[in-house]
């Protein structure tokens, strides 16, 4: 699988990057049989709206899931599987990337999407025009060419804005920076309940896609807010260590002191004293 942020460098890298947009599908139910007719295509970008079935991509599995892309390069054997009662909502847009229809490799890249609307408005975008529009007539394809290179700007952004691809980890990490910034400590369990996983599927999807652990993530996070209050001067040291969970001052003042090189006392003191001195 392409890692990510090989989009950025296939967007970055190629400045010159065009799209020739062959065909602009928006498919409500793919086909009425369990198993789609294989498939040997140019460049598809399939941008799913649904959590039914999986596509079959060379030898690999990868599921249809709400707000996932996927990015199949050209000649790679695919075949969608579902189960002939379930409705799978999907575009499917068929392009060839110019001058280089090779660019995006021979391995298919997943995205998993956070839950924004840019993404939705600019697929919306490209349907309604596929539909008014012939995409043939060079113009009206510029236009089209456009859109999806927005598309991949978005994933570049997403990318750089530090989210994972994990949704359920988006969602995860906006509820504790949520409580946090309201001064509210979340327990482990209150989190898992939020998200729906037990603790050990959590905390590998957690490492997985952020690259740090989660108990590393949250010891940063409330350094980070211990520091805040702290500059603030509204609460005792007492106070603050109580607001992030802390049984004991110091237990939290050696941690504080680990993260940050000097004592939270200290670091109150310098501050005060440089406020003093301005």
């Amino acid at each position: 699988m392409i890692k990510a942020n090989n989009i950025e460098d296939i967007m970055t890298n190629n400045p010159n990057l065009n799209f020739k947009i062959l065909v602009i599908n928006n498919h409500f139910k793919i086909r009425t049989t369990n198993v789609s007719a294989q498939c040997v295509e140019p460049n598809l970008l399939i941008f799913c709206k649904s959590d039914k079935g999986y596509f079959k991509i060379g030898e690999q599995n990868y599921k249809i899931s709400a707000n996932r892309i996927i990015v199949i390069p050209s000649n790679i054997v695919h075949r969608a599987y579902h189960n002939p009662k379930d409705y799978i909502s999907v575009v499917i847009i068929r392009f060839l990337p110019q001058p280089n229809p090779k660019l995006f490799g021979s391995k298919p890249f997943v995205f998993d999407l956070p839950q924004t609307t840019a993404f939705w408005s600019i697929i919306e975008n490209m349907v309604n025009f596929a539909l008014n529009h012939n995409i043939h007539e060079v113009t009206n394809n510029i236009i089209a060419s456009n859109l999806l290179k927005a598309v991949f700007w978005n994933i570049v952004a997403v990318l750089k804005s530090g989210l994972s691809n994990d949704i359920t980890i988006n969602k995860a990490i906006a509820y504790i920076e949520k409580n946090l910034h309201q001064y509210k400590y979340v327990t482990v369990e209150e989190l898992l309940s939020h998200v729906n996983l037990n603790h050990c599927e959590f905390t590998n999807r957690f490492k997985q896609a952020t690259g740090i652990t989660f108990k590393r993530y949250l010891f940063e996070k409330k350094m980070q807010i211990a520091k805040q209050l702290l500059l603030m001067g509204e609460y005792s040291i007492d106070q603050i260590a109580y607001i992030l969970t802390y049984s004991d001052r110091y237990i939290f003042s050696n941690q504080f002191k680990r993260c940050f090189g000097v004592s939270p006392a200290k670091m109150r003191r310098e501050a005060r004293s440089s406020q003093a001195t301005c």
